[in-house]
């Protein structure tokens, strides 16, 4: 159990250090666990976004772009990639999101601006 505890410590800290966003996404592509260390990006569609399906966060047309993503992500040994603009209150905020499947099935989403 120290072991475990010693792990997700060092897990936390690792994310609190990030300056990115960070989502955890199950397999039926609901959002687990949203991260923004430093909140720097209080704009962005999925924040507060815990237990909501990615379509309801952001819209049916960006599912659909992000889709392809995911797909990408499911081949053995890839990445998924997506490369968007969103509307912000200063102008369109430009991001870029990198999508990797998990051993358990799951997603990661490591998303920047």
């Amino acid at each position: 159990i120290t072991e475990m505890r010693r792990q997700q410590d060092r897990h936390r800290a690792l994310l609190a250090a990030m300056p990115d966003i960070l989502v955890h996404v199950d397999r039926d592509f609901r959002v687990i666990e949203y991260h923004d260390a430093n909140g720097a990006h209080p704009e962005c569609l999925l924040r507060g976004s815990e237990g909501l399906s990615l379509e309801d966060c952001l819209g049916r047309e960006m599912w659909q772009k992000m889709r392809g993503a995911f797909a990408e992500a499911d081949q053995p040994g890839s990445l998924g990639a997506l490369e968007c603009a969103v509307p912000g209150s200063a102008g369109l905020i430009y991001y870029e999101a990198r999508i990797s499947k998990t051993q358990m099935g799951d997603y990661l989403l490591l998303i920047r601006d």
